[in-house]
């Protein structure tokens, strides 16, 4: 896979999202792109994995995050459906698993980018390279638009915040079952790792 066919891919899967968008690895790519973009404007903070990965699943699931947090939640709801958000996307009885296996893939996903030089790693955490930015900039699609209204609200409540609270923020929002790995999502993982490898390889 070449950097120009991985950058046809991140227009491409915005454009016809898959059946599960979890499962295309230039899907997951293309949403890393939009929200390190947006993370530019709002954080101060270093940009570590950690905070990547709480911040791309809010945001691929905001109405978890504001529904649970009320006080900001009306004008951020009209926000969300707006740009096609809807609360029956996830079951929040499965929020946990599905955190963790969208953690487990950043970290392969963050290597994909900085390897083909859209990312780079600085003291401060990661952020795009001048190659990242210009790609991210073509991605002016309507799932692209509403991602980054998603990213904005996430970032509005979270960004500024010190990793501890984040912490305590998403064991109250995912509850405790996130930090709990079930014995064949560990075998599982090792399938997922291998899969995503070879797929970056093509």
């Amino acid at each position: 896979m070449d950097e120009k066919s991985i950058a046809g891919n991140f227009v491409d899967s915005a454009q016809a999202v898959p059946w599960s968008v979890e499962d295309s690895m230039s899907f997951r790519l293309a949403e890393l792109l939009l929200l390190l973009d947006e993370m530019r404007q709002y954080t101060t903070k270093v940009i570590t994995v950690d905070r990547i990965g709480y911040f791309a699943f809010f945001a691929s699931h905001p109405f978890v995050l504001v529904d649970r947090q009320d006080d900001q939640g009306a004008a951020d709801r009209v926000k969300l459906n707006a740009a096609g958000f809807s609360r029956t996307q996830i079951s929040y009885a499965s929020i946990g698993s599905r955190y963790v296996r969208r953690r487990r893939l950043l970290q392969i996903d963050l290597e994909i980018l900085v390897s083909y030089e859209l990312c780079k790693i600085t003291h401060r955490g990661f952020s795009l390279s001048e190659q990242g930015l210009e790609l991210v900039a073509a991605l002016m699609t309507a799932h692209a638009e509403a991602y980054r209204v998603a990213v904005r609200v996430v970032l509005k409540r979270l960004a500024r915040i010190s990793d501890a609270a984040l912490t305590r923020v998403a064991r109250e929002v995912l509850g405790s079952s996130w930090l709990l790995i079930d014995f064949t999502e560990d075998v599982r993982e090792t399938e997922i790792v291998n899969e995503v490898k070879d797929e970056s390889t093509k």
